[in-house]
């Protein structure tokens, strides 16, 4: 009785949530939360971290002026959260204020990425050391992805030893159940 009632709430409520996150206000707020996730936004920042310094320092290094590769570097996150990050600490950028300060001042980004940019920017250096991040921050979340999995198997050994159980059960119980029709 309930299982379809279930499926049909499910339905409904993933295309609901689809069509939600296609309005940059909620897909803003959705992004926000994901950062926010114990685990999960921790591994999302280092990959966002990743991109951002791994486009920037690839564009600066081949001659792209700040703010235009910071405008394609931004378009290269898909998190419209860090994505206006980028936006503002461009529009900041462009008036002169640097591009460490308003990164940190958004919050998104790894400290260590800030730091990297900032040294960057200091020696003069922003392609060189934005490649440098991007290579830690590729490090660092291939590293969490690793223990994710690690951790990951003996749930999922687990589970699949309680389906088996379940499965078996089930199959004793109905064995049992036809030998008492049968005395």
């Amino acid at each position: 009785r309930w299982p379809p009632v279930t499926m049909a709430a499910t339905v409904i409520a993933a295309v609901v949530i689809r069509h939600l996150l296609t309005i940059p206000d909620y897909r803003i707020r959705f992004d926000r939360m994901l950062l926010r996730v114990p685990v999960f936004g921790t591994l999302i920042r280092e990959t966002l971290a990743a991109r951002l310094t791994r486009t920037l320092g690839n564009l600066l290094e081949n001659g792209v002026a700040l703010i235009s590769a910071l405008d394609i570097a931004k378009d290269a996150l898909g998190n419209l959260a860090a994505a206006e990050a980028v936006e503002a600490a461009a529009l900041m950028a462009e008036g002169g204020a640097g591009l460490s300060r308003p990164l940190a001042a958004a919050a998104i980004f790894p400290a260590r990425t800030i730091q990297l940019l900032q040294l960057g920017e200091e020696a003069a250096q922003l392609a060189a050391m934005s490649l440098k991040a991007a290579d830690i921050h590729e490090e660092q979340a291939r590293l969490m992805m690793q223990r994710l999995v690690a951790l990951a198997v003996p749930m999922i050994t687990i589970a699949m030893g309680l389906a088996v159980a379940g499965i078996i059960s089930a199959l004793l119980t109905a064995m049992l159940s036809l030998n008492d029709l049968a005395s």
